[in-house]
């Protein structure tokens, strides 16, 4: 058996600025599927500097919304500084943890962001994706006014490393805390499966079902949206 669980929660009241509405929730969740980021084995990244920080505007999530949000203050300002920060070991958003056979659902033209615009007659796929995000970070960080935090989160007053503990960094931010939309983000799950699962079936999300495939003669999808079909 193959399904997936919606999980939400209730977000921080903290005043910011929405990159999206579009009710997509880009906030990249550290899994399996992220790989050692080259933007942070590079030197940019945690360990980078020491020390409180400060900056014009702290990112919260390194998703295609918040990166063309950034690029448009590159382009718009002289000096102002952005840290961005992200729960995933790379840059890419939900695309982190999408399943390896997903694709844009949208010409290629119309995505990214400003300053490096796509020019492919195909459609994007995940890992062309998560590529694209690489080079357009490792753009920013190139310009000296952008610093990439992989594997962590913000707390309200600190950046927090998620692979150890100690590593907590208070930081300044001068203008605004922006995280990619105002709706709910993954997180713990607040119910269960609303359907009993039989001993010895296997339950797994659409992204894993390459890793379980081997050995199953029979599945049933729960489900007939674009992922599913």
């Amino acid at each position: 058996i193959f399904g997936c669980v919606a999980h939400f929660s209730r977000p921080s009241r903290r005043t910011c600025i929405p990159v999206s509405n579009r009710g997509i929730n880009c906030r990249a969740m550290l899994s399996t599927a992220c790989v050692p980021s080259p933007v942070a084995a590079s030197g940019v990244g945690w360990g980078a500097t020491t020390g409180p920080l400060a900056c014009d505007y702290l990112v919260t999530s390194a998703g295609v919304e918040e990166l063309a949000f950034i690029d448009r203050v590159l382009v718009e300002t002289q000096d102002w500084t952005i840290i961005l920060a992200d729960p995933a070991a790379q840059p890419g958003g939900r695309w982190n943890s999408a399943p390896p056979f997903a694709r844009l659902d949208q010409p290629s033209e119309f995505f990214g962001v400003g300053s490096r615009p796509l020019d492919t007659p195909h459609v994007l796929r995940r890992d062309e994706i998560l590529q694209y995000c690489h080079g357009v970070v490792q753009r920013f960080a190139q310009l000296g006014r952008v610093r990439f935090f992989p594997m962590t989160t913000f707390d309200g007053r600190a950046l927090c490393s998620i692979v150890d503990s100690d590593d907590v960094r208070p930081i300044r931010v001068r203008r605004k805390v922006v995280r990619s939309l105002f709706g709910p983000s993954p997180s713990t799950p607040l119910r269960t499966f609303p359907f009993h699962v039989a001993a010895g079936s296997l339950v797994v999300p659409p992204k894993e079902v390459q890793l379980h495939a081997a050995g199953h003669a029979k599945y049933i999808v729960i489900g007939g949206g674009r992922t599913g079909i």
